[in-house]
């Protein structure tokens, strides 16, 4: 363990002195930053504003075995105090029923009223004190790249108990942010769970690159040291793991780190991001990637994005319960919820932490944006060929000694999608929204007896139908609202 923190720490000294070198270098040329990429919110959305929403969702996908058929209410009030402080709450209702268990009785998630479900989507509270920033409470937390893809952080907009922090200068900028995972009240978990992030970033007008980390640890919710320190995290478990100081004990933690690369000018944005999972000095690797580009032509914008993990990532390389660890880089350290005659899936994509595909895999996607006077469109069409996942069972329940260093490893699903989102504003604060999505699952993963997601052998259908309205009170730009706030199946 200690050779291996030696060895990680010796990769990232060498990544820290490469950026400051480049830092320093072009800091008498570079730009000032564009602001808009810190302050959270446009100037046009100042004072108070508030909104409704009511939506119905068929939903016929990755074998869902909550309601098909359900609906969805939410509320959201934001109040904006120039640039530099703010609040906001988003809370809804809904019969998706996806715990399994009677919400009068107060079960896993929300608690609720009848057959719906109470959902607490985000509470949080934001200052901005140049250069300085901080927020705190629940909400959704995104990466620092633009893409469906983002590694780090997973698309699919799922909300924890946060707090963050950050400084900003002309150039370099950098964040620390904590998650709540797993309290010590969840119904859940069996363990507390915490993790923290931090990312580092050289801002060059329209380049932008950096660094970024992440450590996700049990027995604790909140580690000070990882979120407080101003040291990399990695430097941190190495103190850990060394004993240096007596007095501290190891969190049983496990970290990944990666970069990131950004071109961003008026016609081009290009990304890359590599990240790393548990290096060590054996052949084993265990990396994602994730890269795109989208070019903003005089008739849409067009993308193309592509990312892929190997076998093994995102999983802790060992057990803390066997045949389950609580170390891996996932948000509940459980596959499963709801009762033991109701038993749910807690499915990997809802879970992951970051990339949210997970380990072995590639995955493609190719979309088109464009606003048509009153009406926003976004259309995409995604491959996804995958085999086996094992967020929580390291090495997939079998010895490290018979693994290897795989990609797209034993059987494979295959599944291929078309998704239309259409934005329509029908009034000057009412929006209609409508989604679809239809797609073909060949071998679609199913959570096993094992604990393991693998392909089983078959020929399905997938489609999805979202159909609402919107409301908006004093909010002059409602794609911002339901781009940047709502969660993802309000989108």
């Amino acid at each position: 363990m200690l050779r291996t923190g030696i060895f990680k720490s010796l990769v990232m000294t060498a990544i820290f002195q490469a950026l400051s070198c480049l830092a320093l270098l072009s800091a008498q040329e570079a730009q000032e930053l564009d602001e808009s990429r810190f302050v959270p919110v446009p100037p046009e959305l100042e004072g108070f504003q508030a909104g409704v929403l009511a939506a119905f969702v068929w939903d016929h996908t990755h074998g869902v075995e909550w309601n098909n058929l359900y609906d969805d209410f939410g509320v959201f009030i934001e109040y904006h105090e120039g640039d530099f402080f703010g609040l906001s709450a988003s809370v809804g209702i809904t019969n998706q029923n996806k715990t399994g268990t009677s919400p009068g009785a107060g079960a896993a998630f929300q608690g609720g009223i009848g057959d719906h479900w109470y959902e607490l989507n985000e509470g949080v509270i934001y200052a901005i004190i140049e250069p300085l920033y901080f927020h705190a409470g629940i909400n959704i937390n995104r990466d620092i790249v633009d893409s469906p893809y983002a590694l780090f952080f997973n698309t699919n907009d799922i909300s924890v108990p946060n707090a963050a922090f950050g400084y900003k200068g002309d150039i370099f900028s950098v964040k620390s942010h904590w998650l709540g995972l797993n309290g010590p009240t969840s119904v859940l978990s069996p363990v507390t769970r915490g993790a923290n992030y931090r990312e580092y970033a050289i801002d060059l007008d329209i380049v932008r690159f950096g660094f970024q980390e992440m450590v996700v640890y049990h027995e604790e919710y909140l580690n000070p040291v990882y979120f407080l320190a101003p040291i990399p995290i990695t430097f941190i478990e190495l103190f850990y793991a060394g004993g240096l100081n007596p007095s501290q004990t190891d969190p049983d933690s496990n970290t990944i780190f990666g970069i990131f690369f950004e071109y961003d000018d008026e016609e081009i944005y290009s990304l890359l991001q590599l990240q790393m999972d548990d290096i060590t000095t054996t052949s084993l690797l265990k990396i994602a990637w994730s890269a795109g580009i989208r070019y903003r032509s005089p008739v849409g914008d067009f993308g193309l994005y592509h990312a892929g993990a190997t076998k093994h990532t995102y999983a802790s390389a060992q057990y803390d319960q066997a045949p389950l660890s609580y170390r891996a880089f996932t948000y509940f350290p459980s596959n499963r919820y709801g009762t033991d005659n109701d038993p749910r899936t807690l499915w990997y994509f809802d879970n992951y932490i970051g990339y949210r595909y997970g380990e072995n895999n590639l995955a493609f996607m190719l979309d088109y944006r464009n606003r048509f006077e009153i009406v926003d469109l976004w259309a995409a069409l995604e491959y996804v060929v995958s085999g086996a996942k094992s967020p929580l069972n390291p090495w997939h329940g079998e010895e490290y000694t018979q693994q290897r260093t795989a990609l797209l490893d034993g059987d494979l699903s295959h599944t291929l999608s078309l998704t239309v989102d259409l934005g329509i504003d029908v009034f000057e604060d009412v929006r209609i929204l409508f989604q679809g999505t239809l797609g073909m699952g060949l071998n679609e993963l199913q959570l096993n007896a094992n604990n393991i997601f693998a392909p089983v052998e078959g020929l399905r259908l997938l489609y999805y139908l979202f159909i609402g309205a919107q409301y908006n009170y004093n909010n002059h730009d409602p794609q911002w609202r339901s781009d940047a706030r709502i969660p993802k199946h309000y989108k």
